[in-house]
């Protein structure tokens, strides 16, 4: 009984570390008037430096978003990796597909926070035999533990998400997410907390 209990313990606690979300939405706004109005069909764009990322996270937010019943396609489908900086030129592209939403996402920067635990000195009794059989005497030895210093990293990230109909901004996002974990790992957990706001907000289907 005590090892089947412990098992349930060690199954549990699996479960409840690989559903925790390590990304914290630290600001958001939403348009009032744009609050319950359901899109259809979202762009999604994610500026960054390395193609491999790009297309990793607009794959993982597209499945994300078709799951909440958005036709929603990737940018890299139709869009270079330079996209035309002429917003009118963008609009126009986003409009002639069908396109009522484009969601941009782009990394801000990244910020570490360094967590020092100092160290600590004890003396701590120690027998000493100083005649075979005969007596002892006790002596205090020290005891150092060294300090530690641990630097956790959180990658800061805009996203906007515009009308394609004129250009006008919806909502928008400040959010950081703990540098652990895989890439993958860590773009699937940025992707169900932005997704997670917009259906709050009503802007997607729940």
């Amino acid at each position: 009984m005590r090892t089947t209990r412990s098992l349930g313990l060690i199954v549990a606690a699996i479960i409840v570390c690989t559903s925790c979300n390590n990304t914290s939405m630290v600001s958001t706004w939403t348009d009032p008037a744009g609050h319950g109005t359901m899109l259809k069909k979202i762009a999604v764009v994610g500026f960054r430096r390395n193609v491999v990322n790009r297309r990793l996270f607009e794959d993982e937010m597209i499945a994300l978003l078709t799951k909440h019943g958005i036709q929603a396609e990737q940018s890299y489908t139709f869009m270079s990796e330079q996209p035309d900086t002429n917003a009118d030129a963008l609009l126009d592209q986003l409009r002639g597909r069908g396109f009522d939403g484009v969601l941009i996402s782009h990394v801000v920067g990244v910020r570490s926070d360094v967590q020092t635990t100092p160290g600590t000195m004890r003396y701590v009794p120690e027998i000493e035999f100083t005649q075979f059989g005969k007596y002892f005497r006790t002596v205090m030895m020290e005891e150092i533990t060294p300090g530690t210093e641990t630097v956790n990293e959180y990658v800061q990230i805009q996203t906007h998400l515009y009308r394609a109909s004129d250009g006008g901004l919806i909502w928008a996002a400040q959010s950081e997410t703990e540098r652990i974990g895989d890439l993958q790992s860590r773009i699937e957990d940025y992707s169900r907390s932005v997704v997670g706001d917009l259906a709050k907000n009503k802007l997607i289907q729940k």
